[in-house]
């Protein structure tokens, strides 16, 4: 079973590799690799959430604009 999770990267991440085994277990079925380019945003101002990512092998970044334009 945890070879699954070692295909799809989830002891890359801190998150998930903290997690105990009795809690990991059932997230292993729902887990898969995806593959995402720069730039590529994965979640936008008023959507619906669809899934939920747990980064292994980048950073993702938050991006807030204001009401005046200016962006933190």
């Amino acid at each position: 079973m945890f070879a699954a999770a070692e295909r799809c990267g989830m002891f890359e991440n801190r998150l998930l590799s903290a997690l105990p085994r009795e809690e990991s277990e059932p997230l292993l079925s729902e887990l898969q690799p995806v593959g995402l380019s720069l730039g590529d945003i994965i979640y936008e101002y008023d959507e619906q959430l669809e899934y939920v990512y747990f980064p292994t092998t980048c950073i993702v970044s938050f991006i807030y604009t204001m009401e005046n334009g200016a962006t933190a």
